[in-house]
């Protein structure tokens, strides 16, 4: 009996142990947080795009909210085999982006490589057709003005390196489109008194843009923006610095996780003496946090110190710049 009694004494030992073993375990086991990308952070302040449909294998004029107009022709729509639609619904998908808050909203830029792009617009669109995307190869956009001008605007098409990146551009080969009174334009002649940059022979969807490289005499300069800590860095933060008056949007897309600072990616200058606004947004733990400080000086560094702010504030004030 005693020596039962020892046998069964000594598996309760083992398995007590066994069972402590595995609530340290479970107790001490760590997991490691799924940091969200700056698109899924970010993603909610972005404007909706507006539904629209069309008919394949016409010609046909679309109007935007905020006056973009689009111009498809009767072939202007191919599958994803190549193939020529004549016929059936397309339905569109079409986001407008013209002032500069907006373009912080779609974390895009205003820049070319390393230049800088004095913006005339830019849009995002998409075509699917029963429920399959879609492909044009030629079409018109004409981006609305707020005045007649004579600068050459180029056509841009829009690119990211991958899927957490924002949008910079590439100059679309041989499409120029000058600004001028619509009664003469072919494709925004529905407007009478309105000012388009019009480009007839776009292909491919996605993002466009129309724009001109930005040339300044003055002396050029960098920017450091330091932020209070690592909940403001570059993993739930965004900083831009936008020209307003240019509608022109630089991100400052490189950070130093020793001395909290964002900075200019190498390369990228700006021209002294303009009226600048910096703009940092954060979104940590589902909340907003930013600042908007005006800055125009050389070699400038600035502190800043994000303030929490309601999702219809931070809209109203970025928006409005």
């Amino acid at each position: 009996m005693n020596n039962k009694f020892s046998f069964f004494f000594a598996s309760l030992i083992i398995i007590s142990f066994f069972f402590e073993s595995c609530s340290q375990t479970a107790t001490t086991a760590t997991v490691t947080p799924v940091i969200p990308s700056l698109n899924q952070l970010f993603s909610t302040l972005r404007r909706t795009p507006q539904s629209l449909s069309i008919t394949a294998g016409r010609d046909t004029l679309v109007f935007g909210n905020d006056s973009t107009i689009l111009h498809f022709y009767p072939g202007s729509f191919q599958d994803a085999g190549g193939n020529a639609i004549t016929s059936g619904t397309i339905n569109l998908q079409l986001l407008e982006i013209y002032n500069p808050g907006d373009f912080v909203f779609s974390r895009t830029t205003t820049m070319v490589n390393n230049s800088l792009l004095s913006s005339g617009g830019a849009i995002n669109l998409s075509a699917t057709q029963n429920g399959q995307a879609v492909n044009a190869v030629k079409y018109g956009v004409a981006f609305k003005q707020s005045g007649a001008s004579s600068q050459a605007m180029e056509l841009y098409y829009g690119n990211t390196n991958n899927a957490d990146t924002i949008t910079t551009w590439t100059q679309a080969s041989g499409a120029t489109g000058t600004a001028a009174n619509t009664t003469t334009d072919s494709i925004a002649h529905h407007y009478v008194n309105s000012q388009y940059y019009v480009f007839d022979s776009c292909s491919g969807l996605g993002s466009l843009s129309c724009g001109f490289l930005f040339t300044n005499s003055s002396a050029l300069t960098g920017i450091s923006v330091i932020v209070p800590n690592t909940n403001y860095g570059n993993v739930y933060s965004e900083v831009y610095l936008l020209i307003p008056a240019n509608k022109m949007v630089v991100p400052l897309s490189a950070f130093n996780s020793t001395n909290l600072t964002f900075s200019f990616q190498t390369g990228v200058q700006i021209p002294v003496g303009l009226n600048f606004e910096l703009v940092t947004l954060t979104s940590y733990n589902a909340l907003y946090y930013y600042e908007l400080t005006g800055v125009t000086s050389s070699g400038m560094s600035v502190t800043t110190t994000p303030s929490l702010g309601t999702f219809s504030g931070v809209v109203t004030a970025i928006s409005g710049l």
